[in-house]
């Protein structure tokens, strides 16, 4: 093949890639538009959670809700030796557009920010309580007093369960989540549930 027709034709050939490549970035566009957006937001580093003080008790991790109102408090107690602080920016990511996400922390300190509730559900309810009334006092009716959500893990499965019969502050259904059946009812206490016209909301995660 002479040399001009050979160049020609490399030529058509880059200018017909060129075109393919063109028309499949515009058809692929809305598609990958929210992909992108999806995948900055993922890359986007959750900030420490601010500190409230709850009289007589320590201080309480907490998140503010994404969406304006009065919004329940999602509250998530640590298992033993759990950090409260890094466990409240990983609800974070998921549960502050339903509203407050909270996280208590236990009374025992075992160091680098780690916590324990010493086993004692008793004081583990008393400080879920006093946190959510701390919470109330400073931002007023933007939190909802009643029927919120009690989250769980390990020892602090153990403390949400034990908060029962619930307080008017949670909802009234305390129960487990693990990967096996036998697992939870080896660790945890019975699920049980009480009469209530709220939505029940309440669970413990072992």
């Amino acid at each position: 093949m002479p040399l001009f027709m050979l160049q020609s034709a490399r030529s058509r050939g880059h200018r017909v890639a060129v075109f393919l490549v063109t028309v499949l970035a515009l058809v692929l566009a809305p598609v990958l538009a929210p992909m992108r957006q999806a995948w900055a937001k993922a890359a986007t580093p959750i900030p420490d959670p601010q500190r409230i003080e709850v009289p007589g008790y320590p201080d309480a991790f907490y998140y503010r809700p994404r969406v304006r109102g009065m919004r329940p408090v999602i509250m998530y107690l640590h298992g033993r030796g759990g950090n409260p602080m890094e466990e409240c920016r990983k609800w974070a990511k998921v549960a502050t557009q339903f509203g407050w996400v909270v996280c208590p922390q236990g009374p025992v300190d075992k160091g680098g920010g780690a916590r324990a509730w010493d086993n004692n559900a008793i004081v583990g309810g008393q400080i879920a309580d006093a946190t959510v009334k701390a919470l109330r006092a400073k931002y007023k009716r933007r939190v909802q007093l009643h029927g919120n959500v009690l989250i769980g893990f390990s020892e602090g499965a153990f403390v949400a369960i034990g908060h029962h019969p619930a307080t008017e502050l949670f909802a009234t259904l305390p129960g487990c989540w693990t990967t096996t059946a036998r697992r939870c009812a080896s660790t945890c206490s019975p699920a049980r549930q009480t009469q209530s016209s709220r939505i029940p909301s309440a669970w413990a995660i072992c």
